[in-house]
């Protein structure tokens, strides 16, 4: 049998480096035609061009392809090894290139096809045959792999990477014997480590040998008898089995061998969570985060780990516990933003948030750039309706994130709440053009610039506003109800807003300020009697809002109950609605419009 040969193709290089390389493989694919691929036997094998010049268009080509890609152009690629390959069909190279990209973009059908015809050129291509083992494991055939690795596995019987690739695709078959068989000769190039220790281990927990597995991890420990991580495998493998006796024995002497290794806590602290004792497991868990030989990510993701863990929902002890561990934490970095910006998160899954709000601020103070502290700020700020502190930390960060239209949009609101409108609509039109393709942030822009306009007293602008925000989300009831309100305050489209609050009223039937405008909608259609029995349902369930209450008594007034309009009209004004109409109206004892 022919000796397979074997090219070395793969390079390290940066893009100028490759591309340089490529130029050079041009230049000795030039050279090609005086050149014999010696393959045992076998002729000597030309490819044919027909012309110098359809040679040198060939060189050109391929060099371009190489280029594509080498600079991440994969089609651009495909097109010039294609346009070689219908030049010279008995070129293997571009056939072999077109098979790599394909596979690299997951056709495996594809990949199959042009390196199956890159071997019927080259049958015994070192190369090639590693590609096409590799394209048929993952097309899940690993028998058909094996065979093609086993040929190249007899002429490179010390071939690291023939033998690696015959592992897993031993592994994929069931074969373990082999599997192991082929791992051992591994071992005997490059002697017993970690990875030979790995690949066994999978096939010694397949074939349930546990005590061949711990004697594997003993070798390990003969090897690193100071790395701690080999004594917690072979403890684990006897925890994991439930061999109590041998899993104690390794523990203590883990615990002798090891009294101030915080990744030995750790492994102790799995330990005693396993065994259900969850106040040793805690007492491990915060002398780890009490080392300086831990990092300071290390010790987080222990903290994020416990809160998954523990039960804190029913268990109030370990509640406590957490942050005890988390203010252990901020005292051991006192300037750390990640600490308190973790403290913060905590405090939002308890549903604590002016608490995290503060922890937040903090952090913002020792990293000022980092953008999801600044979201944090003006959401929780949003939410809590504080809205000056709003104004002031959204331009902050408007100063580090210039381009995040969800800072305009932010300080907006807080100028609208302080009826700045002039201002709020300024910010928010900036807001909008930062947000792209933010769909949620655009409508709430459209509505909130519907809002300020109204309140500015540009009707027709607020409307035409509302409109763009209803052809992003028609079935908002928030927005429905506001259009339709507005609407009705100034006696338009009265039909229009009659269908939209009935819309509103089907998502949410029991909401008191869309009752209200329901009613107001049919009080401005004069259809008093229907008007009186949605504002009393609204009354009945928001009874102290002001507006609802004025409402309610100007419907009573047309209805002709002129004392209970009064009582209505006065019982507004003692929950806040004191405004000039109403003073009017309660002296004057009528109605004005």
């Amino acid at each position: 049998m022919e000796n397979i040969k074997k090219r070395a193709l793969k390079f390290k290089l940066n893009i100028s480096a490759a591309i340089f390389f490529c130029l050079f493989i041009g230049l000795l694919m030039a050279c090609r035609v005086n050149q014999t691929r010696q393959v045992g036997n076998h002729d000597q094998i030309f490819p044919d061009f027909s012309s110098n010049k359809e040679k040198f268009q060939f060189d050109n080509l391929f060099i371009e392809g190489c280029k594509e890609k080498i600079t991440g152009n994969p089609e651009a690629a495909l097109m010039y090894f294609m346009q070689c390959y219908r030049i010279n069909p008995k070129e293997s190279a571009p056939l072999y290139e077109m098979a790599m990209i394909y596979f690299k973009k997951n056709d495996l059908v594809k990949a199959r096809q042009f390196i199956e015809k890159a071997l019927d050129l080259e049958p015994l291509h070192y190369w090639y045959n590693m590609l096409y083992a590799e394209i048929l494991y993952h097309m899940r055939l690993p028998e058909k792999s094996a065979k093609i690795l086993e040929h190249l596995h007899k002429y490179y019987p010390e071939d690291i990477e023939v033998i690696k690739k015959l592992i897993f695709v031993y592994d994929m078959t069931g074969d373990y014997e082999k599997s192991l068989e082929i791992i051992n000769q591994l071992e005997k190039l490059q002697g017993f480590n970690e990875e030979i220790y790995i690949y066994k281990k999978n096939i010694l927990l397949q074939q349930n040998k546990i005590n061949e597995l711990a004697q594997e991890a003993r070798r390990l420990i003969n090897l690193y008898p100071n790395e701690p991580s080999y004594w917690a495998e072979l403890a684990n493998i006897f925890i994991a089995n439930e061999i109590k006796d041998s899993a104690q024995y390794y523990i203590n002497l883990i615990k002798e061998k090891f009294p101030d290794n915080p990744q030995v806590w750790l492994f102790l602290a799995e330990y005693e969570q396993s065994m259900g004792s969850l106040q040793k497991m805690l007492e491990y868990l915060e002398k780890a985060i009490q080392s300086p030989d831990l990092e300071l990510d290390d010790k987080m993701k222990i903290i994020i780990n416990l809160y998954d863990y523990l039960p804190l929902h029913k268990d109030s002890l370990a509640k406590k516990k957490l942050f005890e561990i988390i203010d252990t934490l901020q005292g051991l970095y006192p300037e750390g933003a990640k600490v308190y910006t973790l403290k913060g998160d905590y405090y939002l899954k308890y549903g604590k948030k002016p608490e995290a709000l503060l922890e937040f601020l903090k952090a913002k103070n020792y990293d000022p750039g980092k953008f999801a502290i600044w979201n944090e700020i003006v959401l929780l700020e949003l939410e809590l309706e504080m809205y000056d502190s709003l104004i002031v930390h959204a331009g902050q960060a408007l100063e580090y994130f210039p381009e995040r239209g969800l800072f305009y949009f932010a300080k907006a609101v807080g100028l609208m709440q302080k009826k700045q409108y002039s201002e709020a609509e300024s910010y928010f039109l900036q807001a909008l053009t930062f947000a792209g393709n933010q769909k949620d942030l655009t409508y709430q822009i459209y509505l909130n610039l519907a809002e300020v306009n109204y309140r500015m007293n540009k009707a027709d602008r607020a409307f035409e506003y509302f409109d763009k925000a209803k052809k992003i989300n028609p079935a908002d009831p928030v927005l429905l109800n506001n259009y339709a309100y507005y609407l009705s305050e100034r006696n338009l489209r009265l039909d229009e807003a009659r269908q939209m609050i009935e819309q509103a009223l089907k998502i949410m039937p029991d909401n008191p300020s869309f009752l209200d405008t329901y009613g107001w909608v049919l009080y401005k259609q004069n259809n008093i009697a229907e008007a009186l029995k949605w504002l009393e349902k609204a009354a009945e369930k928001s009874p102290a809002n002001g507006t609802i209450l004025e409402h309610l008594g100007d419907a009573y007034y047309k209805n002709g109950q002129t004392g209970k309009a009064l009582e209505y009209w006065m019982k507004a004004k003692n929950n806040g609605n004191d405004n000039e109409i109403l003073n009017k109206k309660i002296t004057e004892k009528k109605l004005i419009e």
